[in-house]
């Protein structure tokens, strides 16, 4: 993993934004005493951000995938197995994709962990601002690394936890602890308000999955605000967003082309491009239009989601204002009734292609009968193999 780390490093040096542009290179692998060097630390957090960014593309994608807001194209697709594997809910563990995501997770985990050591070790730092910048990224994505394994992974078909990198076994609720206590700890070093409403948003988030609707509306109370900036995962020609690398691979399926096609002002949330394939009209997703389009991985539309459907049942008027705040961003007309159901098909709408929809079929039981059973994406066969815990 070290030798990785360099690696990682040197192309976040060649490849991150201007904030880091006066780095020097390092060469060759670096040792943890080499890399615990002040002017090295921006481009340490840069390669957070990079690793950040390809576990949350391709996990976005594969869970997608795994749910039912994303299709495998059956004649593009028909020569890969392992995207049939997932579509289908029947994965093997070696399967090829949803193993490389994990040990992207794994990287992730591995860069945040080592950051925050390498940081908190160091005597001296001129630079009080750098330091708690990477204290805050690295205390983050510890955190959302824990939220993957535990939203996404899992050694059963139905979950029951993922194990730390040829580590222990750890249950799904001890993953969930995990990451709520790296988002406390990463509150002690943000530098602006926004950055703070995005943990609490991020908790809400959790809270949801572990089932405690309390916790989740006091989070989310406290969460992003209507015109907060989104927390967006950015991508390269280098590292390019995978959705677009698939691009030709999945499809929109007819639960949500139907929609599309009923109210065309759908598209703007569920963006779409109807192509023929070998003589059959399919509808292409094209919310990602290119090598680099962002992403959103938390913002505060989801929170305004969350408040509504905590509140619906005590404060319906409530939450229709919120679910019409979120409505009015994409010019779509405000609702005049709310169903709970309306909730979450504004959840499944406006969340769309960001990996929150297997999320969602789980904590509400939405499982078609004609699939597969696996409700999680498989702990890879490598770490099966590797790891003398699970055996």
């Amino acid at each position: 993993m070290r030798h990785f780390f360099a690696s990682i490093l040197l192309f976040s040096l060649a490849a991150c934004d201007s904030w880091v542009q006066d780095v020097p290179h390092p060469a060759g692998v670096l040792s943890d005493d080499a890399l615990a060097n002040e002017a090295l630390i921006p481009a340490q957090v840069a390669a957070l951000h990079n690793t950040f960014a390809a576990s949350f593309g391709a996990l976005s994608l594969w869970s997608d995938l795994l749910s039912d807001a994303v299709a495998s194209d059956p004649e593009t697709a028909k020569g890969f197995q392992d995207i049939l594997e997932i579509d289908g809910r029947a994965m093997s563990p070696a399967n090829v994709h949803t193993s490389e995501t994990l040990e992207k997770v794994y990287q992730l985990r591995y860069l945040a962990d080592a950051l925050r050591q390498r940081v908190e070790g160091m005597q001296t730092f001129k630079d009080l601002a750098l330091r708690n910048r990477a204290l805050y990224y690295a205390h983050l994505y510890k955190g959302i690394s824990r939220y993957f394994l535990a939203a996404y992974y899992g050694m059963k078909e139905t979950g029951d936890g993922a194990p730390i990198e040829s580590g222990v076994w750890m249950p799904t609720a001890t993953l969930f602890a995990e990451a709520l206590q790296s988002f406390d700890a990463a509150q002690s070093y943000i530098a602006t308000p926004v950055d703070s409403r995005l943990l609490h948003t991020l908790r809400a988030r959790v809270y949801l999955l572990t089932d405690e609707p309390l916790k989740a509306l006091m989070a989310a109370q406290n969460g992003l605000k209507p015109g907060d900036a989104p927390l967006r995962v950015l991508f390269s020609e280098q590292a390019p967003n995978p959705w677009f690398t698939y691009r030709n691979s999945v499809m929109l399926p007819m639960r949500l082309a139907g929609i599309v096609k009923l109210i065309p002002a759908e598209a703007v949330r569920i963006p779409v491009e109807e192509v023929n394939t070998l003589g059959k009209m399919v509808f292409r997703i094209s919310k990602y239009t290119n090598r680099t389009t962002p992403m959103v991985f938390a913002s505060w539309q989801e929170n305004e989601l969350i408040l509504a459907e905590l509140e619906w049942s005590q404060n319906p008027q409530s939450a229709r204002s919120r679910v019409n705040s979120v409505r009015s961003v994409y010019d779509l007309p405000p609702l005049t009734q709310l169903t709970a159901q309306e909730v979450l098909d504004e959840r499944d709408r406006t969340l769309f292609g960001v990996g929150q929809r297997l999320l969602d079929q789980r904590r509400n039981n939405l499982w078609p009968s004609t699939s597969g059973n696996w409700q999680y994406l498989p702990i890879s066969a490598a770490e099966r193999l590797r790891n003398p815990n699970l055996n």
